[in-house]
Formats: C-alpha cells, sequence, structure tokens
C-alpha cells in the first residue's frame, strides 16, 4: 500500500500552502527583500541549531537544499550502571531513546550532561528524568540508549516530548510509548499490555502482541505486523483520514471497522485521525 495514497484533502491542502508561500516569497522579493534570506542556516542566522541549511540556496544556480547527514561526533558520553531492573520509566524532554537487549544493564547518555539526569533504582524499579534544554541550544543529537539483560519485564514507560523512540528485542506485561513529535518503532517485543500514544510521526511495531493493544496517532502512518494468526484475534480499527489495509483487503480516504475473533481476549485498537494503518497477522 503506497503512503498516503488518495489523501485528496491533504494534497488540496498543501498545494494552497504552496501558493500562498510563493506568494508571500514574491512580495518580500517585491518589497527589496534578500534573496539570500529564502534559505536558514548559519550563514544567514545565529539561531540555527543544525549543521547544513534548509530552504532556497542561490549560487549560481536555483537549488533546494537540506540539512546535511554528516558523521557526528559526541562531545558528551557517559554512563550510568543499573542494577536489577523489574520495571524500567523514562521521562524526557529532547532526544531520541533506544531500549534494547544487551549484556548488562546499563544507560549510555550521548550528548546529555549528567546535571539534567535523575535516576532512582528503588527495588528493581527504576525511574529516570532527563530534563534537558529546548531544541534550539543546539542539541540535536541528544540521546538516552538503555541495554536490559533479563528476558522479562513487568513494566517499560517511555515519555518523550520531541525525538524518536525505538524498543527492540524486549518483553514486558506492560509497554507504554507516548511521543509528542517524533517517529516510534517497535520491533521484536512480546507484550500483554501495549499503549501508544503519538501526537505526529510514524509507529511501526513488530511483535506478538497479546491482550489488549491500544495504538493512536494524531498524524502519520501506523504499520503493525502481528505475529500471530489473524484467527486468533479481534480487532478494531479507525482511520478519519487516510488508507487502510487489513491483510489484503483495503479501505480508501477513511475507515471504521471491528473484526476478528469476538471471543479471543486478545484485542488490538487502531486509531489514526490523519494517516495511513497497515495491519498485517503473520498468518
Amino acid at each position: 500500500m503506497k503512503k498516503h495514497r488518495g489523501i485528496r484533502a491533504l494534497v488540496l491542502v498543501s498545494i494552497a500552502l504552496m501558493v500562498l508561500g510563493s506568494l508571500c516569497i514574491g512580495v518580500g522579493i517585491a518589497k527589496g527583500g534578500d534573496l539570500r534570506y529564502l534559505h536558514v542556516g548559519k550563514d544567514t542566522v545565529d539561531w540555527w541549531p543544525f549543521k547544513g541549511s534548509f530552504g532556497i540556496q542561490l549560487d549560481n544556480t536555483l537549488s533546494f537544499t537540506s540539512w546535511e547527514d554528516e558523521e557526528y561526533s559526541y562531545n558528551e558520553r557517559w554512563n550510568q550502571p543499573l542494577q536489577e531492573v523489574k520495571s524500567l520509566s523514562l521521562d524526557i524532554r529532547l532526544g531520541d531513546v533506544r531500549v534494547e537487549r544487551g549484556k548488562e544493564n546499563k544507560i549510555t547518555f550521548l550528548d546529555i550532561r549528567k546535571e539534567t539526569v535523575k535516576v532512582k533504582q528503588e527495588k528493581g524499579v527504576v525511574t529516570i528524568t532527563v530534563d534537558n534544554p529546548e531544541v534550539f541550544k543546539g542539541n540535536r543529537d541528544d540521546t538516552v540508549i538503555i541495554t536490559l539483560k533479563d528476558t522479562q519485564y513487568e513494566r517499560i514507560h517511555i515519555n518523550n516530548k520531541l525525538g524518536d523512540v525505538q524498543l527492540a528485542s524486549l518483553s514486558a506485561k506492560h509497554i507504554s510509548v507516548e511521543e509528542k513529535l517524533g517517529d516510534i518503532t517497535l520491533e521484536n517485543i512480546v507484550s500483554r499490555d501495549l499503549t501508544i500514544a503519538q501526537s505526529a510521526g510514524d509507529i511501526e511495531v513488530d511483535g506478538q502482541l497479546y491482550g489488549n493493544s491500544v495504538v493512536k496517532n494524531s498524524m502519520g502512518d501506523i504499520v503493525i505486523h502481528v505475529r500471530g494468526s489473524q484467527k486468533d484475534y479481534r480487532y478494531r480499527v479507525k482511520n478519519t483520514m487516510g488508507d487502510t489495509q487489513i491483510q489484503n483487503r483495503e479501505w480508501e480516504l477513511q475507515c471504521d471497522t471491528e473484526e476478528g475473533n469476538r471471543s479471543s481476549n486478545n484485542y488490538l485498537q487502531l486509531y489514526s485521525s490523519m494517516g495511513d494503518i497497515d495491519l498485517q497477522f503473520e498468518r
């Protein structure tokens, strides 16, 4: 299924905004505006936090540019060892988050100052708070990497305001992810109670989903791959604006359906306000 295929209303709005933006640029130039300010970068403003630039850059030719994916060397890197972990909770204002299986229980902080971090460990319950600055403080590479060595956990909870979240090769009774802006990726997970709430960004989930699983996205695609049989699940899928695919069946523009095995205890609920939904079962 092609992404965002058939979202006609969204396309029309985008075209209208492009036309309006072009008119604003034309008025600005007619009033004596400087052409070099049609793009933003360190050569035009001093607050730009990224390497490279974004927009239209005028040299001898007219070209569109975006910030460069350059190899980055972290200025600060430090580790925090963890003791026994039964439940994990992370609340971070800004930065990418990775939680994955490893040889030891450990947190690695990249480009995050120690004074912005609080780690509390009590009887296997680990609570981490990262109160780092906002995005325009030049810290776009803030990253938290957590490795966990055990095979089963009671709860894993991630709350991230801005940045991507990745969980890989983990099993927990309760898994919850809250995200304002950024992509969410759960790969090879096992959960008996999954909750994902996303404001803007794509969501991808792959794993064994038992019990209740609720995935909500305000703007962005939802892709769910269930490692199980379709006959063992019941599911509710509601998509207000976007295409939907469940196995080989497709809905265009919108979808509101509840299907599957009504006697099953495995219940999937997928909700999207704007974006595509793709639900696939392994068999």
